[in-house]
């Protein structure tokens, strides 16, 4: 696939040419008695690389300074893409070029993905899914390098990272397609910053020999994790899933350490435990994967802090007393609740996203309701544009008391009201919102 692109004297005499070949801009360098033929725009951030220096076989742009081997298009800086070459022949004093698009460039975005995860560069992150997402595949896929990566290269294992990246992995199904690939570049770039300058965590086999009974490990894993041991901990949640534990088994493992003491690390683990659950229900529940991904919760398991050896939980009021007798009260209590609040107690699958936007609109109504029975503005009553307008926003304005001891700052145009709120007010519509039955 060879086309002309220049006359090789003109390339000689000027030292760098532009040229346009069949739908691709080439910038062209003189070098010896030799000429190189290179995208022209610097694979970083566009910028045109004819305008930059060829010195020694080193072409650098002059934008970011990004340097490359004009030969084979190497870049000598990780965040910055490899520049395409294209090969060169020299025919009876004419320059031509080959065009042959790129082997697979799937394989090469999935190789930039790993390098951006690896050094924290979250614009080449974002140009490898991009790329590999436009490029058909599967969402799912940068998902999953996440998770083995965050799995693998972070010593303290499962961690906001991840949490967060699986976060938006569960917002995929929601989102417009176009929308996916934005969601993906916010999970991995903040997995990448969790992971980065963290030592790689080394896993801990599961137990030799023949498969152990779930339960036996579930009560050593419980008995592991109350003497804080992470390693023997470890060992127990890598030996059930090598056992063949179903995610069901796996679950009530999990959660019952999670609940031996009273809200352990403020509910971090019982999060991480949660998005690391879903993580596997994204990708499939692969046994190694799996293996991987739940052993690196030993660590939090058992260093956690528990809220009953904390001060603040403690001292001046023993709030871990108060809920150790709401616990006591609450089995015969259940006979007496109502079917449908013994089912919204009882463990069960997570509510659907829709199950959950309407409660969060039957909340909102509620909610503005109770503040136009009160007399506070409704949301019909508040101004088309999104948020709050500044109170000296287009004419006049008068501040008026009111009972409650607010500021009201009235425009002379009624389009432009705005309201603000004191502490009583708001301390008053929250109070009202909280005691209205969901």
């Amino acid at each position: 696939m060879l086309r002309r692109a220049a006359v090789l004297e003109d390339v000689r005499r000027l030292g760098s040419l532009v040229a346009h070949v069949d739908g691709h801009t080439l910038a062209l360098f003189a070098d010896g008695d030799g000429v190189h033929a290179v995208d022209n725009r610097c694979p970083h951030m566009g910028f045109p690389l004819h305008r930059g220096t060829l010195s020694g076989g080193i072409l650098t742009c002059h934008w970011h300074h990004a340097r490359f081997d004009v030969a084979t298009g190497g870049t000598f800086d990780q965040w910055a893409d490899e520049l395409r070459v294209f090969p060169v022949e020299v025919r009876d004093g004419e320059v031509w070029v080959d065009l042959a698009p790129l082997g697979d460039p799937l394989a090469l975005r999935r190789a930039r993905l790993g390098d951006g995860l690896e050094r924290n560069l979250p614009l080449v992150i974002a140009k490898s899914v991009i790329g590999l997402v436009e490029g058909g595949a599967d969402p799912v896929e940068p998902f999953r390098a996440g998770l083995e990566f965050g799995s693998r290269y972070r010593a303290p294992g499962f961690g906001q990272g991840l949490t967060m990246h699986a976060c938006f992995a569960n917002l995929l199904p929601v989102l417009d397609p176009d929308d996916r690939a934005h969601a993906l570049h916010q999970g991995l770039s903040a997995l990448a910053l969790d992971c980065a300058g963290m030592a790689p965590r080394f896993a801990v086999r599961p137990l030799p020999g023949a498969e152990k009974d779930v339960e036996v490990l579930t009560r050593w894993f419980r008995q592991f994790v109350e003497v804080r041991d992470a390693e023997g901990a470890e060992r127990c949640i890598a030996s059930a899933v090598r056992a063949g534990a179903d995610d069901p088994q796996l679950g009530r493992m999990l959660f019952a350490a999670a609940t031996d003491h009273r809200y352990i690390r403020t509910g971090h683990v019982l999060d991480f435990t949660n998005k690391a659950l879903e993580s596997l229900d994204v990708v499939g529940w692969d046994r190694e994967l799996a293996e991987r991904v739940l052993a690196s919760l030993a660590t939090e398991y058992a260093f956690a802090d528990r809220m009953e050896e904390s001060n603040a939980w403690r001292h001046p009021v023993d709030v871990v007393a108060i809920v150790e007798r709401a616990f006591e009260r609450l089995p015969p209590a259940l006979p007496a609740m109502s079917r449908s609040q013994r089912h919204s107690l009882r463990p069960g699958p997570v509510r659907t996203r829709r199950c959950c936007s309407e409660r969060i609109r039957r909340r909102s109504r509620t909610i503005w309701s109770t503040r136009s029975s009160r007399g506070l503005p409704s949301r019909r009553s508040r101004p088309p544009w999104s948020g709050r307008p500044p109170c000296g926003s287009r004419g006049s304005t008068r501040r008026t008391s009111s009972p409650t001891g607010t500021r009201r700052c009235t425009p002379s145009r009624s389009r432009t009201r705005c309201t603000r709120g004191s502490g009583a007010r708001l301390r008053a519509s929250s109070s009202a919102a909280s005691s209205t039955p969901r």
